[in-house]
């Protein structure tokens, strides 16, 4: 079977789902397919994650369809034009649409047409497309009547769908992408329901998590004399890695650090200053990326994911699968899928510091609780090895 993972802007990140879509494309080598990993980003070269030398790798925008740019700069031209020769309550009506349209060809019409010459080139009988950037894009350069088309959303439907959609154009290219697919991959069961307010036909709709590694020891840990907390996700908004910093400010126990692992993406500066205003530089590092993240959970003994929303977060089953105990809003999808209040971690039904800082002391203050949430956390994650997935997957592909 010769299979296309596709992504876009996916170099020099440590994102999930880059991480999810590497380590499904190194599977599926495994299995004997033929496998292509192929992306479209202009501004970086490096792959942060390790692909299986046996995969293919290719960044499209390498590709230049130089008919097709001419015909598109002229384009870009006129609507960068048409205002100058509108009255003014027109263009007070239509200013933004066309702002957007303009917006939308110049970044989208060389990458549709670049994809449309890998996929008739490769001839792909799978293309799998991942990213919430792709959905809008790559589906339209694929032929569904010969190559089946599967997309994964790697976070909850409403945010790959609107959330991250930057304007109406690129919210209703998604939708269409999405429609145009033969099966649609949720990571929560939960997720199908809400994915059917974007999918004509429900029937599309397949529930298929991540998969870890390295979880088959019996790996349970004890808290020390030092306990090592770790926070690993980019450094965006949406990670709520500010509330992190605040519940830090406010633990009483004294044993403890935290280290936050994960590339700058606009936050840096505002946890920095939060950390040095709290006074915790001596306890609380902005570590950055690597791609060796698990030498860093092998060290951890609590992982804390404070995030708004997740898919299925890597970074906690991960560390869960370590023996490392996680701790997240109980408010939190994925997060609230993975972890059961008391059993393999704990949850804060408060979306606050206050709410963070009182589990945050209340295990440190309870080794024999860690010692049974740690082991619950190895055994809570062991169903999503790769032999218990891949299966859905190669279903999902050849049926």
């Amino acid at each position: 079977m010769k299979i296309a993972i596709c992504m876009m802007r996916c170099l020099g990140v440590g994102y999930g789902s880059v991480k999810a879509a590497v380590n499904l494309a190194n599977e599926l080598v495994k299995r004997n397919n033929d496998v292509s990993f192929l992306c479209y980003d202009e501004t970086q070269e490096k792959l942060e994650f390790k692909l299986d030398p046996r995969v293919y790798f290719f960044n499209l925008a390498k590709v230049r369809p130089v008919r097709l740019l001419k015909v598109s700069k002229i384009i870009i031209k006129i609507l960068y034009n048409i205002p100058s020769i509108l009255p003014f309550f027109l263009y007070k009506h239509i200013g933004e649409s066309l702002y957007q349209l303009r917006w939308f060809i110049q970044e989208n019409i060389a990458p549709v047409w670049a994809w449309k010459i890998a996929f008739n080139r490769g001839g792909y009988d799978v293309v799998s497309v991942h990213g919430s950037d792709a959905i809008s894009i790559v589906p339209f350069a694929v032929n569904t009547k010969r190559t089946k088309l599967i997309i994964t959303l790697h976070s909850r439907p409403q945010a790959e769908i609107e959330g991250f959609s930057l304007n109406k154009i690129i919210f209703r290219a998604k939708v269409k992408g999405l429609n145009r697919a033969n099966k649609i991959t949720v990571l929560q069961k939960k997720f199908i329901a809400e994915a059917r307010g974007y999918c004509q036909d429900t029937k599309k709709l397949v529930y298929i998590p991540n998969f870890i590694y390295e979880f088959t020891r019996d790996r349970h840990k004890h808290i020390g004399n030092h306990v090592n907390i770790i926070a690993i996700g980019n450094l965006v908004k949406e990670k709520n890695f500010d509330i992190l910093i605040q519940a830090l400010a406010i633990v009483r126990s004294d044993n403890w650090s935290c280290d936050i692992w994960g590339k700058d993406c606009g936050e840096k500066e505002t946890l920095k200053k939060m950390i040095e205003k709290n006074k915790l530089e001596n306890r609380v590092f902005l570590k950055g990326f690597t791609n060796s993240i698990e030498k860093e959970i092998e060290k951890a003994h609590v992982i804390i994911q404070p995030s708004l929303f997740e898919g299925f977060p890597l970074a906690v089953s991960e560390a869960m699968a370590r023996g490392v105990v996680p701790i997240g809003f109980s408010s939190c999808s994925g997060i609230n899928d993975l972890i059961s209040d008391h059993y393999n971690g704990l949850l804060s039904k408060e979306n606050d510091a206050a709410g963070l800082a009182r589990l945050i002391d209340y295990l440190i203050g309870n080794p024999e609780l860690y010692v049974k949430l740690s082991r619950n956390a190895v055994e809570s994650i062991r169903k999503y090895n790769p032999e218990s997935i891949m299966p859905e997957w190669e279903k999902l592909i050849h049926e």
